[in-house]
């Protein structure tokens, strides 16, 4: 498991997370967290190694290119993106 930490506020504009691969028999999960006194809302867009929108299957939701959220105060959620039967694919996230 590797632990990816994005420590830019909202004001702080976007950020680029690190390169991630799903699907070919495995899955990649990530938890979001916010550690402040409010809700906080996120959106992370997915792009492939081209740079061209790609949208992922995540555990319980409907494939999307673009994830967003509400995350309540002092909370962490969890999201798994791939399916273990799939073909792999590889990118990179942007918040």
């Amino acid at each position: 498991m590797r632990q990816l930490q994005n420590d830019a506020a909202a004001s702080a504009g976007n950020a680029v997370l690190p390169h991630f691969a799903v699907g070919g028999s495995f899955v990649t999960g990530f938890s979001v967290v916010n550690s402040g006194a409010q809700p906080a809302r996120f959106s992370i867009a997915f792009h492939n190694d081209n740079g061209n929108p790609v949208s992922l299957p995540f555990n319980g939701l409907a494939a999307t290119a673009t994830l967003s959220d509400t995350i309540v105060a002092n909370g962490a959620k969890y999201y798994e993106a791939g399916t273990p039967q799939g073909s792999p694919d590889g990118g990179i996230g942007r918040h």
